[in-house]
Formats: C-alpha cells, structure tokens, sequence
C-alpha cells in the first residue's frame, strides 16, 4: 500500500500539468486514472476518446445559479485525458456546478451532431 505523501505526489502531477494547459488554477481534479500498486497513474497523455467528439454537458440547475448555461466543446479530435480536463474545467465554470468537480470519466451520449458523437462527463464529488 502506497503511502499518503507518494499518492499525494501524484496527485499533485496531475494538478500542476491540467493548472499548466490553462494558464489558471483549475477547479477540475483529475480522476480519470488507473493506478500501479496504488498510485495513480498519470495517462494525461493518452487518448481519451478516439476520433471526432463533443464533450457537453447540461445546465446544472440545483447546484448552479442563474449565471449557469450548457457546455458544449468545439469538436475534438483523438483528445487526451489532458483536453478532456481542460473541457471539463471549463465546463464547470460554465454550468457552476463546484461541487462535482472530479472528472472520473467520459461517456457517449448515443448522440450525434452533424455526425460526430457527443459525450459527456461523468463528474463526482
């Protein structure tokens, strides 16, 4: 079992890599990983989604407010965990839900526009 400070480490990577691509302190906390005797592992590198995809998300009534409007990225192609996390901080900031911020996956949504599939984010606090 990994201690606390090397797991903490880890985490920190993935903080300081998503806080780089956007010039800002991120809300999102990265999530989507798989680990290695316990630790995260960082796959901000790998392809998230392969092919063309829009990343949405719907306004978040309960936890937002009446500045909250949709997400909808531009179209993405082969994006990495890493564009998936920028969305996905954008995203919140849009919708104002700053309660679910840990991105801990993407899924099709079953649905298209002009053909290219649309997903959204599955976020847990």
């Amino acid at each position: 079992m990994p201690n606390l400070d090397s797991y903490g480490k880890c985490m920190e990577n993935h903080a300081n890599r998503i806080a780089s691509a956007l010039g800002e302190d991120p809300r999102v906390i990265f999530s989507a990983y798989d680990t290695v005797d316990g630790l995260p592992v960082n796959n901000l590198n790998e392809v998230a989604i392969e092919g063309k995809v829009i990343l949405h998300a719907d306004v978040c009534d309960f936890w937002g407010d009446e500045d909250s409007e949709e997400y909808t990225s531009e179209v993405l192609e082969n994006p990495t965990w890493l564009d998936v996390s920028v969305c996905a901080d954008k995203m919140i900031h849009a919708v104002g839900d700053f309660h679910h911020v840990f991105l801990e996956a993407v899924y099709n949504s079953e649905t298209s526009v002009d053909g290219v599939p649309v997903y959204h984010f599955s976020m847990g606090s």
